[in-house]
């Protein structure tokens, strides 16, 4: 009874954390683009990459995710970072960019990994 009732406060924390890491991911972003649209010289793209990079390895870790995850979602990032520079909005594009390259990273880190670990790696 007892490791139900912990398995049970575990899975709320978890979901906590999550709910709090988007709630302060989207915060961010929320000030990132006031601060780009009112063109003030403060800036917090320094932390929004911080909060990706912190936030996609605490996942990899606690799920057990593949390097290819990382690369599918760097992919995509940097494919909408296309597509954001075609329309015309440069600046969002580049933090998008920037953002897909913390992925590709972790991806080509966390293979490197798992070529050592397990003798081949799963891409």
């Amino acid at each position: 009874m007892e490791k139900k009732i912990m398995i049970l406060i575990i899975r709320v924390l978890r979901a906590l954390f999550v709910i709090g890491y988007i709630f302060v991911l989207t915060f961010l972003l929320f000030l990132e683009i006031l601060a780009r649209y009112y063109g003030t010289g403060y800036s917090v793209s320094t932390l929004i990459y911080w909060l990706f990079l912190l936030g996609w390895l605490s996942l990899v870790l606690n799920y057990k995710i593949q390097s290819k995850a990382s690369f599918i979602v760097g992919l995509f990032f940097a494919a909408t970072s296309i597509f954001l520079t075609i329309f015309g909005f440069r600046d969002i594009s580049e933090i998008v960019m920037r953002v897909a390259y913390v992925f590709i990273i972790v991806g080509t880190v966390h293979s490197l990994f798992e070529l050592f670990k397990w003798g081949k790696a799963n891409l």
